[in-house]
């Protein structure tokens, strides 16, 4: 974010059926299916989140700027408590996403996260910071290096 101007904060949901669903599979002890049904919503959130980011991207570009990798609280080192300082930026409530105590978002199937807005510098976008490149945590699912 060091040479950004500008940043985007979001919170985005797939809403609570999955999580609905995925209890009562549970309490039918259809396990398999809970578990495909957890996989499957937790796919669905990342992919709109990608779509979102990657127009964001195009708008950007299209303004001669470019954006960083997008980062979420609870990855790379950044606590999930700072979770609250999003909240504090965007009414979640208006897509019926809340904060627990412990900082963990409901429904579950919800993810927040901020990427910068930075300026092309000619031909050339301004460094972008990986920190996966440096990170020793070689098995983390999250990995982008």
């Amino acid at each position: 974010m060091k040479h950004c101007k500008d940043a985007v904060c979001f919170i985005a949901t797939i809403g609570d059926g999955v999580e609905k669903e995925i209890a009562r599979l549970t309490e039918e002890e259809r396990l398999f299916d809970a578990y495909i049904l957890e996989s499957m919503g937790s796919m669905a959130v990342e992919n709109m989140v990608d779509a979102f980011f990657k127009d964001m991207e195009t708008k950007y570009n299209a303004q001669d700027k470019g954006i960083t990798l997008r980062f979420s609280p609870g990855y790379c080192d950044w606590s999930v408590k700072e979770q609250k300082k999003l909240f504090r930026l965007i009414d979640a409530t208006r897509i019926d996403v809340t904060l627990t105590d412990s900082c963990l978002m409901h429904p579950r199937k919800s993810i927040s996260g901020i990427f910068g807005i930075h300026p092309f510098d000619g031909d050339n976008p301004v460094f972008q910071y990986n920190p996966c490149s440096d990170c020793m945590k070689k098995d983390c699912t999250a990995r982008r290096a």
